[in-house]
């Protein structure tokens, strides 16, 4: 008792295991020893009798412990001894002896433990895991601005990542006619960060005013984008040099070079020409 133990009969290991009967035996002193994982080895001493049947009724004595492991946060994968087991919480019969407890979960720090088992204990043991991660907060004037992290797009400002390993990352936003914020990010255990970023600091801006009003201003280098209809005002561009076309109809059209600077207004005036044409005039 248990059943299923190896049977040795004369250190001759027989083909089925307890509960099993054994026939055809000379009659004589034989030694039975009985095998089972988790219990320790038995040794017997039977006398077999002719014409008698001989009956040896062994109780297996436990050579285990019973082990229980839990973290929190469960899920972790375990390791016993440098092999993974299983995951948290983890509940099994080991054999006595001593244990490498490994814990590892994405995010947390790592546990590291050693425990000894000994026959006919328990031992229940609950793990706190430290996280490895803090939240970051990001938000940005204007907002919807996409937000990479480490080359990763995140989404768009406001944005809140809730785990972010700790340590220090690339943080990179972009938005359309605003130059790109690059900068590094410090991350620690548990930490919430708050930014803010502030996009308008990247930019000046561009009044265009024409006589006539009413001219359309494009961009000469972005596809002809359309800046709008003169005057414009505040128009807000990243710092650099543009090349600007202004047209109205009746009027010869313009190109005009315009260089914007960091949190500064540039005004641009343009005085519109009329178009002349050829008239031919005849009598007969």
């Amino acid at each position: 008792n248990p059943p299923g133990a190896t049977v040795f009969l004369n250190q001759i290991e027989q083909t089925e295991t307890t509960p099993t009967t054994i026939s055809d035996i000379q009659p004589g002193m034989y030694e039975v020893v009985l095998m089972l994982p988790q219990y320790k080895p038995e040794t017997r001493q039977i006398e077999v009798k002719s014409l008698e049947y001989s009956e040896l009724n062994v109780e297996l004595v436990p050579n285990y412990t019973q082990l229980l492991i839990d973290s929190d946060p469960t899920g972790a994968a375990l390791y016993l001894n440098e092999e993974q087991v299983g995951v948290t919480p983890y509940k099994a019969r080991k054999d006595v002896g001593t244990y490498v407890v490994k814990i590892v979960m994405p995010f947390y720090h790592d546990v590291a433990d050693t425990v000894s088992l000994s026959v006919g204990t328990t031992v229940d043991s609950t793990y706190s895991l430290n996280p490895r991660f803090g939240e970051l907060t990001l938000t940005s004037d204007p907002e919807g601005a996409e937000v990479l992290l480490d080359g990763n797009v995140m989404g768009v400002t406001p944005l809140t990542i809730e785990r972010v390993s700790s340590g220090t990352h690339l943080l990179e936003l972009n938005h359309q006619f605003y130059a790109t914020i690059r900068q590094e990010v410090d991350v620690v255990d548990g930490s919430q960060e708050t930014l803010f970023i502030d996009l308008r600091s990247t930019v000046g801006k561009l009044n265009v005013e024409t006589e006539p009003a009413g001219a359309v201003v494009r961009f000469v280098d972005q596809e002809n984008k359309v800046i709008g209809l003169t005057p414009v005002s505040d128009f807000e561009l990243p710092a650099g040099s543009y090349m600007l076309s202004v047209e109205k109809v009746g009027f010869n059209g313009l190109e005009v070079p315009v260089v914007i600077r960091k949190g500064q207004t540039e005004t641009v005036s343009v005085p519109l020409v009329r178009s002349s044409g050829i008239m031919r005039v005849e009598s007969t």
